[in-house]
């Protein structure tokens, strides 16, 4: 099945905080003490923080496989004006959004009912990190409670059996996001296992590079823009090359891709010759025939 561009590239997308912190319940299911005995089974509730880019996301997420509360915060237009996500902006976006946040969410909440806090301390952007982990452990220091680190990758990965309540591990994931591209196998809550990944760019980041260079618009990511062009394009106008066509394992490569596009670009402005701000009409037309070529080979990876 062809992937939706926009969701390749769900760095900027709230979703994928929500993702992170359905994972809060499967990782404590690993280390936390049995708490509260409801009938046979033994319940404990999280609150959970994610911070790893520029959206800030809380919730708080039962072992019953239930979110009792969740609230977020997102500021695309801070990082609009420079084509992608400023970590330092994000971060001061993140000192400002936790605190309220948070507040927020306690207030809908039982905080007596809460056994512990846990929040993502990678992979992603290192200021915002910080942001999130300097906060949840003066939160959990406030709260009197165990604080845990989550590695938001496995949170993905971790997310399907939440989705879909009858799947268990072993089961294939393929990882698509901004900043990664990986296809593993979890076979536990506490093992993965990685069968390929990207040799380059992941395929968010192609995407970006290529709106970028079709001067197009970022809020939202660069991989909406191709793909609402792509509604439009003409997909035989140019044959653009398919990735790793010899090669043997499951790995990803996009950077060829991305070049071979660049070199497109620089082809057709070379007459006539013009600046780069006037050329917007020029590119737009551009972007009408390349999206769905630059679009095409991945569906077939």
């Amino acid at each position: 099945m062809r992937p939706s561009a926009a969701a390749a590239n769900e760095v900027t997308s709230l979703h994928a905080s929500f993702l992170a912190l359905k994972y809060i319940l499967e990782c404590l299911l690993q280390m936390l003490r049995p708490l509260k005995r409801v009938g046979q089974r033994f319940m404990f509730t999280a609150f959970g923080i994610e911070s790893s880019c520029d959206d800030t996301a809380m919730a708080v997420v039962s072992s019953s496989m239930k979110i009792l509360a969740q609230c977020a915060s997102s500021s695309p237009q801070t990082h609009a004006p420079f084509g992608g996500v400023v970590p330092v902006l994000a971060a001061r976006d993140h000192e400002k959004s936790l605190p309220l946040l948070a507040d927020q969410l306690l207030g809908s909440v039982d905080t007596s009912e809460l056994d512990a806090v846990a929040v993502t301390n990678s992979p992603g952007l290192g200021p915002c990190l910080r942001a999130g982990v300097t906060f949840a452990r003066q939160l959990s220091s406030r709260l009197r409670l165990p604080l845990y680190s989550v590695n938001h990758l496995e949170a993905h990965a971790l997310v399907p059996m939440i989705e879909f309540k009858d799947l268990r591990p072993p089961y294939l994931v393929l990882l698509v996001s901004g900043g990664h591209c990986i296809l593993m196998t979890t076979d536990s809550v506490a093992s993965f296992n990685i069968l390929g990944s990207t040799l380059d760019d992941a395929v968010g980041e192609a995407f970006d590079k290529v709106a970028r260079l079709l001067d197009l618009p970022l809020e939202g990511g660069g991989g909406r823009s191709l793909e609402e062009f792509a509604a439009q394009g003409n997909a035989a106008a140019v044959d653009l090359p398919l990735p790793l066509r010899q090669h043997a394992g499951l790995d990803f490569s996009f950077s060829g891709l991305k070049a071979a596009v660049a070199r497109y670009v620089k082809r057709v402005h070379v007459q006539p010759p013009c600046s780069f701000r006037s050329t917007r009409p020029c590119r737009i037309r551009i972007a009408q025939t390349l999206p769905p070529l630059f679009r095409r080979p991945l569906s077939i990876i």
